[in-house]
Order: C-alpha cells, then sequence, then structure tokens
C-alpha cells in the first residue's frame, strides 16, 4: 500500500548534513510545536559540527542501542521516545544519553509530534492495516491536545478476526483483546498508551479501539459494553516508527545511511 507521507521534490540534501538540518526536515513534515507541554522532544543531544553520515533509527534509545550506534559509526540516532524526559541528577557512561554525547553521536527524540501530526504513527498504522482514515475527526482529547484517529475498516470484521489482523500485522508475540459478539467497521486507533480513550471511541461511533497499555478497568468498561477492545502493547503498536521515520528521511531526499534497530525491553514466556 502505498504510504501517505509526502515527498519533497524541492528539497534534496546533497552537501554534508548536519544534525540541525536533519532536525528541519523533520520539523516540516510533523512539526516539534506539535508536542505537548509536559513533552521532550527535540534535539536532545548535540553534536551539531559533526557530518552526518549514518542515521539509525529505534523507539526507544537504550544501552543497547548508544552501544551499537557506537561500534557502528552511527553518527545521528533519531528515536520516538525521548532520550532525556525527566532532569537528571547523575551523568555516567550507564546513561544512553551521556554514552552518545561522549562519542560525538547526536539524538533527536520526536515523541509526541508524531503523535499527534497529520500523518504521524496512527495513520502510518491505519494504512498498515489496510484500513482508511475519516477525516476532520480525532478519537479524544487529553489536556487540550487531540489523540488518535478513527478508520474505516475495508472489510467488516468480527473481534477476533481484527485481533488476528492486528497481530500478524505488527508482529506481536500475544495480544489482548475483548471477544465481543459486535460487528467491527468503524475503528479507533491510538498508539502507544490509549486506554483512556474507550470512553471517547464509543461515544464517537466506533465499534472497536487498537492501542496498546490498557488498565484492568479498560477491559472491563469496554466488556460490559460489548466493545472490542485491542491491546496489541505499547511497543508493538510504535515500533512502526522506525520504518516511519527512515520513509519520512528518503522521501525528503536526505542522503544519508540510514538503518534502524529495535531492541524490545522484554520478553513473554
Amino acid at each position: 500500500m502505498t504510504r501517505k507521507l509526502p515527498k519533497n521534490s524541492e528539497r534534496l540534501w546533497v552537501n554534508k548534513m548536519r544534525a540541525r538540518e536533519i532536525y528541519d526536515i523533520i520539523n516540516e513534515k510533523v512539526s516539534f510545536s506539535k508536542q505537548c507541554d509536559w513533552d521532550n522532544s527535540g534535539i536532545l543531544v548535540a553534536c551539531e559540527n559533526k557530518e552526518v553520515k549514518k542515521i539509525l533509527t529505534c523507539t526507544d534509545i537504550t544501552s543497547e542501542v548508544s552501544k551499537y550506534a557506537v561500534e557502528n559509526d552511527v553518527d545521528l540516532v533519531i528515536s520516538h521516545h525521548p532520550v532525556i524526559f525527566k532532569g537528571l541528577k547523575t551523568l555516567d557512561n550507564k546513561n544512553p544519553a551521556v554514552r552518545l554525547s561522549n562519542y560525538g553521536i547526536s539524538a533527536i527524540c520526536c515523541h509526541t509530534n508524531v503523535d499527534r501530526a497529520e500523518y504521524g504513527l496512527n495513520e502510518y498504522l491505519c494504512d498498515m492495516l489496510g484500513f482508511d482514515k475519516v477525516d476532520g475527526e480525532v478519537l479524544g482529547y487529553d489536556g487540550g491536545d487531540s489523540f488518535g484517529i478513527i478508520c474505516k475498516a475495508d472489510k467488516v470484521y468480527t473481534a477476533e478476526e481484527l485481533a488476528e489482523k492486528v497481530k500478524n500485522t505488527l508482529g506481536c508475540d500475544a495480544l489482548r483483546f475483548c471477544n465481543t459478539d459486535n460487528s467491527i467497521k468503524k475503528i479507533g486507533i491510538c498508539t502507544g498508551s490509549g486506554g483512556d480513550f474507550v470512553d471517547s471511541a464509543m461515544s464517537r461511533g466506533c465499534d472497536a479501539l487498537i492501542t496498546g497499555d490498557v488498565k484492568h478497568n479498560h477491559f472491563i468498561d469496554a466488556y460490559n459494553y460489548g466493545f472490542t477492545l485491542i491491546d496489541a502493547g505499547h511497543y508493538h503498536t510504535e515500533k512502526i516508527f522506525t520504518s516511519y521515520m527512515k520513509e519520512l528521511l528518503e522521501n525528503a531526499g536526505v542522503t544519508a545511511e540510514i538503518h534502524t534497530l529495535e531492541t524490545k525491553p522484554y520478553e513473554v514466556i
């Protein structure tokens, strides 16, 4: 399926690139001004005078990712989740941000600006599933910020059929869902953590909600109302950031070598 990430035919970076130039490219597509007030997106590790020849995209900058970046001569890491979120009281080489800085590797983090972008992760997942976004509708609001999208499925699904499709599309080890009897056509999507939008999804006429980090009380509410709630996990619904960002940069004409790396921070037995 053709993704909706726009190509930029006017800008082709053929000269030496710096982290700030990559930031500007991303900012044109998914403006950092869209991030929530509590977020910390942007250039979080600045080694801006270094030429960027190799870029690594990931969901989280873990210790394993920072080690990989150092050992593979990466110049810039672009992640979804901020490598610095809370204030740092101690700086040591076990901290991924400190390690990157020590080795002259920049980091750009694109969190809620990508979540809330017109062509962000939610619509990217909608496309991956083969669904169509309902224009002009959002799933809900949190602190005044809009989150999530509403889609129309390519056919009518049962709860089990939709859960199986989501599992296969995202490569989940397993997922949790309410196995209701309702027919599913209109679907809410909120990558990451969107259990709080169950009521909002139902009030907007959705038959199902696909998200992650669903709490027990959210499942109880969905079960009581016969609403299909699918928890595919925070990791699996957002690991698609790596391919999303790689495609965004390539469509914008970035000439650096772009790699992707995923490190799931848990195992399932």
